[in-house]
């Protein structure tokens, strides 16, 4: 029964549903890992959103598309090692010698406050990130995805941190960290499930107050009419009050991804590519206004236009588009997704692992980690490049194994297994490399004999 309980608390963290009184606490050290806590929720999730799509007859997901959102995942995850705990350090710092007030950290009304305040910044930085050219460079990889699901709030850029930091630290100076870093944790949890077609609208009164899934899906929407609305995170009265709301029609189907489509499912590309365009922009328009209007205005800004452009001037989209969707050989789909599983349990190896593990390890382990994201990235998208990095990545598990393996062995049977298992993959995989290699010479010859 104890074990229901907590199971019915944790998901509703996903909802927000939570007693003040019992998420209060007195030392940065005492607050949990939420994230950690409803780990297990997304997983279940993300399957249960297949099973309902196929009742509602909807398409499944596309698995290149969720292996692309997979990767920038662990990428950005992979990304606070260096800083851990940075922010909140940053935080209680301010917060320990700039405060304006004093607020009791175990007050509900202190919680409750933090969790308004909290939202509020969060409009005023979401709205700021669409409309200021650099900092949508970073946004933009969130919306990139042309399908909306459970796992799409997982493609986000590995800079989006530091603009967590600077939207919060005004708070710092009157809400206690502890406080603070539930209402960071949890506001972002609460926005994963605003990321589904599986929930239609809500009744009226929730769809008024509240960000919901229909809400969301307008403001991933490409349509000329959902261009910068719905910035809320938690509450959509923001965008009420401050004119940036947009409802969902039903007879204009939101259509998502980025107003010129990012054709490439490879983390390196997504993430880089919109600093590339910028850049080149930047050296396109003369004289030092113009060419500081490129990085701070909007996206849509030239020479003689408004802050954000003109919406005219933004491509109205079919109402049916063609996603991006490289097709790949049978041997390559599976090759993709073998490896993918090994990753993935690999990631959560470190992450379980992280607090038992010498910094050397950790940093072994998710520069690897990072390293087969982007590889197979390059798998994915059908790239030529895809066979060369992933014949280097094989050669250089062998030397990741040796670094780490007397370490990651004193954690147990199970991780020593699993090592094991990932060397004999490498080592069928470059046999697997050697053959093709062997079969298309030899295609090749007998294709020119015969001419």
């Amino acid at each position: 029964m104890d074990t229901l309980s907590e199971g019915v608390k944790r998901f509703g963290y996903l909802f927000y549903v939570m007693d003040p009184r019992a998420h209060n606490y007195e030392k940065i050290d005492e607050v949990k890992d939420y994230y950690k806590e409803v780990a297990p929720l997304f997983f279940f999730t993300v399957l249960l959103e297949q099973v309902v799509r196929f009742y509602q007859k909807k398409d499944f997901w596309r698995i290149s598309d969720t292996m692309s959102n997979t990767f920038h995942g662990f990428l950005m995850d992979l990304s606070k090692i260096p800083f851990k705990g940075a922010e909140v350090w940053v935080y209680a710092w301010i917060y320990k010698n700039y405060r304006l007030i004093d607020l009791p950290w175990d007050s509900p009304w202190t919680w409750i406050a933090c969790w308004f305040i909290t939202d509020f910044c969060y409009y005023w930085m979401h709205r700021m990130i669409h409309q200021v050219n650099i900092l949508w460079a970073i946004h933009e990889t969130h919306h990139t995805p042309e399908d909306m699901m459970f796992t799409s709030p997982m493609r986000n850029h590995i800079f989006l941190l530091p603009i967590h930091w600077i939207t919060y630290m005004p708070m710092a100076l009157a809400i206690p960290p502890t406080t603070y870093l539930v209402h960071y944790q949890i506001s972002i949890i609460y926005q994963y499930w605003l990321h589904t077609e599986i929930i239609g609208k809500l009744p009226a009164p929730v769809e008024f107050l509240l960000s919901t899934p229909s809400h969301h899906r307008a403001h991933h929407g490409r349509n000329r009419r959902y261009i910068d609305k719905n910035f809320g995170g938690f509450l959509i009265i923001w965008d009420r009050i401050f004119g940036t709301f947009e409802a969902e029609d039903p007879d204009e189907k939101p259509l998502y991804g980025c107003t010129t489509q990012m054709k490439s499912y490879n983390p390196l590309v997504v993430q880089t590519q919109p600093f590339i365009n910028l850049w080149k922009r930047f050296w396109e328009y003369e004289g030092i206004e113009n060419k500081l209007s490129v990085i701070f205005k909007g996206p849509g800004w030239s020479p003689g236009k408004p802050w954000t452009g003109n919406i005219e001037d933004i491509p109205h989209p079919a109402p049916h588009f063609e996603k991006y969707d490289p097709q790949l050989p049978f041997w390559g789909k599976l090759y993709t997704f073998i490896h993918f599983v090994f990753l993935v349990n690999a990631y959560f190896m470190l992450a379980l692992n992280m607090p038992f593990t010498t910094k050397t390890t950790i940093g072994i382990s998710a520069a690897f980690i990072s390293y087969s994201c982007i590889s197979l990235g390059f798998m994915i998208d059908n790239s030529r490049y895809g066979p060369h990095f992933e014949i280097s990545r094989c050669l250089l598990y062998f030397l990741v194994d040796k670094l780490i393996f007397s370490e990651v062995r004193r954690f147990g049977i199970v991780p020593a297994i699993v090592m094991h298992a990932n060397k004999t993959l490498s080592i069928l995989s470059l046999a697997f490399w050697i053959l093709l290699y062997l079969y298309e010479s030899l295609r090749k010859f007998y294709k020119e004999k015969n001419l």
